[in-house]
């Protein structure tokens, strides 16, 4: 085996070192003219001209809810000077009010519909006509108030978390090479084995925590009060309602207004004022990390520019089917220290890329215990795709969807009935984080699914393109999954990715479930209707979901280093390893250049089978 000798490892305190490239062969894979400096890989989200305008829309909204707080509305909006006469002179009888409202807007009725009303009035799923709020006939309650009552906090929420949740997964994908870019490199444990990416919330922030991740700890923080955020948003500002509100009232006495919860006002101007406070220390501390590295690494094409052809050595994953003959070695590698920096084959050959700091000691491992690739059995599924929590899943999104058809469905009177009836601080509460719980679980479930299917492609046994499998990178939002999955023709992820999509509509349509004499009756059912709906779409595709997770594998892609494990040893890695150098473009472009497919294949090393990302059999001849 060639000596590696390790030469300059970039630094964060000299600002030069970002603009170093190594030099590297005459004989790489691309025909671009002589390379120029260039500064280290940032994803966009997490760069400081982002999170500044993050703090600007923060800034906003902190002050608007300020506004909303300081502001001295009357609590009751003033009656007009002669009810009475108004409700004479516009409305002469019952039928009358009864067809110009519903002309308009309808409101949600009371439950129980008076009996002096004729069955013509009484059509199902017609209202009675005396449970309408009379917007028309005194007209000082405009439909924009309405929206802002209803859905605004709750939309502005949910938006407000998607812009930080972009970012939160770049500082999660991005923590173990700001590690590994450190002075003196990170050790395996706080590097190449952290799995922040498929975690839950408070998985991400307990080991964060932990380990002393400052980045990934505070834009846990940060998720966390955003979410609180969302879950009350819809207790704000709301519509309630003065006058008589009865079922056997005359409708024309029932008059809304605009009104908000003090408390819960006050407790979201804190909450954002720390995200904003937050946002900030980490824009300036940001300014002195470093990736190091030139290109996005979330792609099997962007890890394998970063190891060589001896990486296999290194030992990054050590698996034996014997899991205690394996765990010594585990734990010792566990505290080596790895770095991203330059390296050196014999004499003749340098690089850059992925490099172990005590190299001799990989090499004297006993050869027996040695890994070079991933485990072909034996690997337990992820958390969110394992049978008993899709049907843990199934089942809570069943009970979710007949607790609301039950109460949209005309039924006896009930505590639930009574609960949701209530209009009182909590009922939109619950149905709001309701909404969140199914939204986070499938979220990851998405996540788990869109990382896994690049494997499943290349373990179907037939060779697939590289745009198919190996430069198929990560999304930082089911959004931006939905364009990068139907160009990489990963059509079934697409869709998940706009289930997930509409997970964070089901966050405010459910939140408008709750009754309330002020509100619409067009907007209940149709509230009712879209959260029925996405459910409805959820359960169908549960199954088809449980199927998939059972004829995938390998599983699961969690860390770096279970990544690399299907890399190591690759013939593929002595033509990537020129390439660590050059932007997503050049390296893409290359890799296409080579004109070859891609397979996951098994292999043999001693007494063990692993499974490794490689060039089709018919490709490695060509190549010999």
């Amino acid at each position: 085996m060639d000596e590696i000798s390790q030469t300059t490892v970039p630094t964060i305190n000299d600002d030069s070192n970002e603009k170093k490239r190594p030099t590297i062969n005459s004989n790489e894979i691309h025909a671009d003219p002589p390379l120029v400096a260039r500064k280290f890989y940032v994803p966009a989200s997490i760069r400081t001209a982002s999170l500044l305008l993050f703090c600007v829309v923060t800034l906003c909204i902190f002050v608007l809810l300020l506004f909303a707080g300081v502001s001295k509305g009357s609590d009751v909006p003033p009656a007009p000077s002669s009810t009475a006469s108004t409700v004479t002179s516009t409305v002469t009888s019952t039928s009358t009010l009864y067809s110009v409202i519903t002309t308009e807007i309808p409101l949600v009725p009371i439950r129980s519909p008076p009996t002096s009303f004729t069955t013509s009035y009484l059509l199902s799923p017609t209202p009675a006509p005396s449970s309408y709020t009379n917007f028309n006939v005194f007209g000082s309650f405009p439909k924009g108030f309405y929206f802002l009552g209803t859905y605004f906090p709750t939309l502005v929420a949910v938006l407000f978390g998607i812009l930080w949740s972009i970012s939160f997964t770049r500082f999660k994908e991005m923590e173990p090479f700001f590690q590994l870019a450190q002075p003196g490199g990170a050790s395996a444990e706080h590097s190449l084995h952290l799995k922040y990416e498929t975690r839950t919330l408070p998985q991400v922030l307990f080991t964060s925590l932990k380990y002393g991740h400052k980045f990934v700890f505070s834009s846990a923080l940060v998720s966390v009060i955003i979410t609180l955020c969302t879950a009350f948003a819809p207790e704000v500002i709301y519509i309630a309602t003065t006058g008589t509100c009865v079922a056997n009232g005359d409708g024309a006495q029932c008059i809304p207004y605009l009104t908000k919860r003090q408390p819960v006002v006050w407790a979201e101007c804190i909450l954002i004022f720390s995200v904003l406070v937050i946002v900030m220390v980490l824009v300036f501390s940001l300014r002195k990390r470093t990736s190091g590295i030139y290109s996005e690494a979330t792609s099997m094409a962007g890890l394998a520019v970063l190891i060589h052809r001896d990486v296999s050595a290194w030992q990054f994953h050590p698996r034996t089917k014997n899991k205690k003959k394996s765990e010594p070695v585990g734990e010792s590698l566990q505290k080596r220290r790895f770095a991203l920096g330059q390296y050196r084959i014999g004499r003749d050959y340098g690089g850059y890329g992925l490099i172990m700091l005590s190299p001799n000691d990989a090499q004297n491992l006993d050869a027996s215990k040695r890994s070079y690739g991933g485990p072909l059995d034996g690997e337990s599924q992820p958390f969110a795709l394992r049978p008993w929590s899709l049907v843990c899943f199934w089942l809570f999104l069943g009970g979710v969807v007949t607790l609301v058809l039950y109460y949209f469905s005309a039924g006896t009177p009930s505590g639930f009935e009574s609960f949701m009836d209530s209009q009182g601080f909590g009922v939109r509460l619950l149905f709001t984080s309701i909404g969140i719980s199914v939204r986070s679980f499938w979220g990851i479930v998405e996540k788990n699914i869109r990382s896994l299917e690049p494997y499943r492609r290349l373990s179907s046994g037939s060779g697939v393109t590289p745009q198919e499998s190996i430069l198929v990178p990560s999304s930082a939002h089911p959004i931006t999954a939905i364009v990068t999955s139907l160009r990489h023709r990963h059509y079934f992820v697409a869709y998940v990715s706009f289930l997930a999509v509409l997970t964070e509509v089901l966050v405010v349509t459910l939140s408008g479930v709750p009754f309330s004499s002020a509100r619409s009756h067009t907007d209940f059912v149709v509230s009712t209707s879209l959260s029925t709906a996405i459910i409805a779409l959820l359960i169908v595709t549960l199954p088809y979901v449980f199927v998939w997770s059972t004829l995938t594998s390998p599983m699961p892609r969690d860390s770096l280093a279970d990544r690399l494990s299907y890399l190591c040893g690759s013939s593929m890695i002595a033509f990537f390893m020129t390439l660590s150098i050059l932007d997503r473009k050049e390296r893409d472009r290359s890799i296409e250049g080579i004109g070859k497919v891609y397979v996951m294949k098994a292999s043999s090393d001693g007494n063990d089978r692993h499974l490794r990302v490689d060039f089709q059999e018919e490709d490695i001849a060509s190549f010999a």
